[in-house]
């Protein structure tokens, strides 16, 4: 009763194709735009995949970027310290004979360090 009713809502070229085996213009419609539509879809898939393979070496990019930039800024520390170490190593050589205010300081601390001689005599701690 269906096929019937569905077949009286029909146009005469429809009825006239499906009895001859052909395909309806309707559904010729229909497949090209399923193609089309596939087509679209197939291409989103390409665009989406490629994006996320960009994406992706973006972020090993990143990451590799972030680790040299922590071992440029341990070597610049580094050379930091170095140059620190230098400068007080040029600024303690004196010309011969001169002495400092701090030598007789550094001195005093040195003994300190030795032990508080008024308590318990002298000692290396």
């Amino acid at each position: 009763h269906t096929l019937w009713s569905g077949a009286l809502s029909m146009s005469r070229e429809e009825r006239r194709c499906e009895t001859e085996g052909g395909v309806t213009p309707d559904a010729a419609s229909r497949a090209a735009q399923f193609d089309v539509l596939q087509a679209r879809l197939a291409e989103q898939f390409s665009f989406d995949e490629n994006k996320q393979r960009i994406l992706q070496q973006i972020l090993e990019d990143n990451e590799d970027l972030r680790k040299q930039n922590i071992a440029l800024e341990m070597e610049n520390r580094r050379l930091q310290h170095t140059l620190d170490l230098d400068s007080r190593r040029h600024k303690e050589l004196l010309p011969d004979g001169e002495v400092r205010i701090s030598d007789a300081y550094d001195w005093i601390v040195d003994i300190q360090l030795l032990s508080d001689v008024s308590k318990e005599g002298w000692k290396a701690e």
